[in-house]
Formats: C-alpha cells, sequence, structure tokens
C-alpha cells in the first residue's frame, strides 16, 4: 500500500509529536511562522504577584524567567500543565480546553 501524503503546516520547528507520528507517511513539512521570544514590557514587571493564562509549553518556558513572583497559573490542558510544573510553575487550573470562551468564564466564574 502506497503511504498517505501528507503536509504538515506549522511553526518553524513546531509539531514534532505529529511528525514522529506520520515516520510511516509521505510526510512534506511547510514551516509557515517562526516563533520569536519577546521581551517583558516595564509595566508587567513591577513588583508583586500575577496570574497568568499559560496556552503552550513555549508560553511556560518563557514566562518561567519573568522576574516576578507568579501567583497562579491556568493553562488549557494537562501537557501544558506538565510542561508549566517541570519549569517550576504553580499550576493551580486545568481548563480542559484553549478557547477564549473556556478562558472567560472561567475567570468571571471564580474573579480572578
Amino acid at each position: 500500500q502506497e503511504a498517505k501524503r501528507v503536509l504538515l503546516a506549522a511553526g518553524e520547528g513546531g509539531r514534532e509529536v505529529i511528525e514522529q507520528g506520520l515516520a510511516d507517511a509521505d510526510l512534506t513539512r511547510l514551516a509557515l511562522y517562526r516563533r520569536v521570544k519577546g521581551s517583558v514590557p516595564a509595566e508587567s514587571s513591577e513588583s508583586g504577584s500575577v496570574n497568568l493564562w499559560v496556552t503552550s509549553a513555549d508560553i511556560a518556558q518563557a514566562v518561567a524567567e519573568w522576574p516576578h513572583s507568579i501567583a497562579e497559573v491556568w493553562v488549557p490542558s494537562a501537557r501544558v500543565a506538565e510542561a508549566a510544573r517541570a519549569v517550576g510553575l504553580p499550576v493551580t487550573q486545568v481548563l480542559g480546553s484553549a478557547s477564549d470562551d473556556s478562558f472567560i468564564d472561567a475567570v468571571l466564574r471564580d474573579r480572578v
């Protein structure tokens, strides 16, 4: 049987798990964008603790290096929670979805 042809459109260096899982497919990778680490804006580096909505392992890694105390971290999935905890972030809620509505509903419900 001929290998299934797949075009994997993703960010540069992203979706490695999918690529590995499709090792037997005729896979072509299409890097559509590149992630660039931003800097912490001056107004967000004031002293005091913050609450964060962290939507990816990459974001968890970036915010783990921030110069302020992080009180709570909310994440959309167990996978992101694991990555956030691995870099020392205090995950307090796993919402089960990365949708905007899921986050908004949780904030309004808990009045964060």
